[in-house]
């Protein structure tokens, strides 16, 4: 044996030359690397369906078992439970609806919105010939709001005709100012026509009363009046005077706010008149100041009301910014 091993040196080297051959290391197979990107554990994965192939087409075919064995057992459940009950509360539902009422008329009044209420035209002397005609109206609908139109006759003649509104349970006055009365008096009495009621739409108004809270958010304060004698105009010429400040504490801009005055002489409208806030916008405070000639009777008290429509769209000043446009 020796021999042979001497047999297969290479006759060139010396023993001491001769190079020991060990043997090869264990090659780490997760190592390689495919360049189209065939990993080790792909091949792993695919080795493992090879392998499992007919229990993985057995779990298959089980499942689709199991779902036919649900789905028929539901199947009969329900058309034995219709059997045995369904058809008895069909019967019965049929029954009910057939000799059921529909809702009486008194149902859907009860929905409708009620009649205006209005009250006796009262006129107040103005100035000269000039007179103001004045009647109150009152919406008792917590839910409805209205315009309509409102005629002032005197003997079935029309004096003046006029474009009015009422807001949810509202009472307000209706005004026509300054109207020369040519014929005597004696039927009096005011003609309310065209009533359009439209209901608070939730989706466009919210929360009505949170509504009008947030657009009528005004403040009216210092007012100051001074009767005809007690300025130095006034020495000359009768002359009342009044003076306030109203501020706008919306987050809303007013193209027009207007407020209808009210002098009283105790329970009695002694001079009335209407006065616009022209271009009343948010966080602004502005002063007014007017003057009623002739003499009054004592004032006693002093009313200053808001008389805006905030349904009307068009009353709001709008004002455009690069993310939109805003009221």
């Amino acid at each position: 044996m020796e021999e042979n091993i001497k047999n297969n040196q290479n006759p060139n080297q010396t023993d001491s030359e001769q190079i020991e051959l060990e043997p090869p290391s264990r090659v780490n197979i997760n190592r390689y690397h495919d360049p189209e990107g065939l990993s080790v554990a792909k091949m792993d994965f695919g080795f493992w369906i090879l392998s499992n192939k007919s229990n993985l087409v057995s779990a298959f075919y089980f499942s689709l078992l199991l779902f036919a064995f649900a789905s028929w057992s539901f199947f009969f459940f329900q058309f034995f439970s219709y059997l045995v009950y369904g058809i008895t509360e069909n019967r019965d539902v049929t029954r009910e609806v057939m000799y059921n009422k529909l809702p009486s008329i008194d149902f859907y009044y009860e929905k409708a919105a009620t009649n205006l209420m209005y009250y006796p035209v009262q006129v107040i002397p103005g100035n000269g010939t000039k007179s103001d005609l004045l009647t109150q109206i009152k919406n008792p609908n917590k839910d409805h709001y209205a315009t309509f139109k409102y005629t002032f006759k005197n003997n079935g003649e029309i004096l003046t005709e006029e474009d009015g509104f009422i807001l949810p349970d509202e009472t307000k006055h209706l005004l026509s100012l300054g109207y020369e009365l040519d014929s005597a008096l004696g039927g009096l009495q005011v003609e309310v026509s065209d009533i359009q009621f439209y209901r608070t739409n939730p989706h466009l108004f919210g929360d009505w009363d949170n509504f009008e809270e947030t657009h009528m958010d005004v403040d009216i304060f210092n007012v100051v009046f001074a009767p005809s004698g007690n300025t130095q105009l006034s020495e000359r010429i009768p002359l009342s005077t009044l003076s306030f400040d109203i501020s706008n504490n919306s987050s809303y801009n007013y193209w027009n706010f207007p407020v209808i005055i009210s002098l009283y002489n105790y329970s009695y409208i002694i001079s009335v008149s209407k006065y616009n806030v022209n271009d009343f916008e948010s966080e602004t405070e502005r002063n007014v100041s007017f003057a009623w000639p002739g003499k009054l009777k004592a004032v006693t008290d002093i009313k200053i009301e808001p008389d805006v429509n905030i349904t009307q769209d068009d009353i709001y000043k709008r004002f455009y910014t690069p993310v939109g446009e805003f009221r």
